[in-house]
């Protein structure tokens, strides 16, 4: 990992994980989504947000944008309607679990304000004679805090579900994308990670480093 990892508690013993999961109005699978990428650089890279985003609007994927707040601790905005923070609940080599606070905005609805456990599975997948990719698939569970969208959750949920998937299958289509960047084209890599402003050259050095030793 690039940044110091935090103190981290098993998911069953999180307040706020246990709290959403007891509440959850919407659970969704999302994917499989595949990563052209072994599994531990793309636990890399999903450890670094800010990098992810920063790539994706470098290369016109999506207009999203993140940044640190502490180790294992992000806001972000995908730049259509989400926002939010989120904390890395489990860090585990084919498992992330994710606590996120946020907001949707949308002509359909008022602001659903909600929190969200996110499981993010990662198996790799050898490819005779290749190099392999890693399969990814998000398991999330959606519990509204805002007062109307509680009391309407039996209308909301079709509404929340297909932002969710929308959401959710974008991410993991544009995780696809700069992954396929960075096996494909390493000195473009190298170059985009050159004018990525937040992260010391010894860190940048070191992912270089993962990138060339495992393709």
């Amino acid at each position: 990992m690039l940044l110091a990892a935090p103190a981290l508690a098993a998911p069953g013993e999180d307040a706020d994980v246990r709290r959403t999961e007891s509440s959850c109005v919407v659970r969704e699978v999302v994917g499989p989504g595949d990563i052209p990428l072994p599994r531990a650089l793309t636990a890399e890279l999903l450890d670094r947000p800010d990098l992810c985003a920063f790539l994706a609007r470098r290369h016109g994927l999506a207009p999203y944008t993140a940044r640190v707040l502490g180790p294992g601790l992000w806001r972000g905005d995908d730049g259509r309607g989400t926002t939010g923070t989120a904390r890395l609940v489990e860090n585990a080599p084919s498992r992330r679990v994710y606590y996120a606070e946020g907001e949707h905005r949308s002509s359909a609805f008022p602001t659903v304000r909600a929190r969200v456990v996110v499981e993010l599975y990662l198996v790799e997948r050898p490819v005779p004679g290749g190099r392999g990719f890693t399969r990814a698939t998000a398991r999330v569970c959606v519990s509204p805090e805002s007062a109307w969208a509680a009391g309407a959750a039996k209308v909301l949920r079709p509404f929340v579900r297909a932002v969710v998937r929308h959401k959710f299958t974008r991410a993991l289509s544009v995780a696809a994308r700069v992954g396929r960047v960075a096996a494909d084209a390493p000195d473009v890599f190298a170059a985009d990670l050159a004018a990525f402003p937040d992260m010391t050259p010894a860190q940048k050095a070191r992912l270089l480093a993962a990138l060339r030793s495992r393709l």
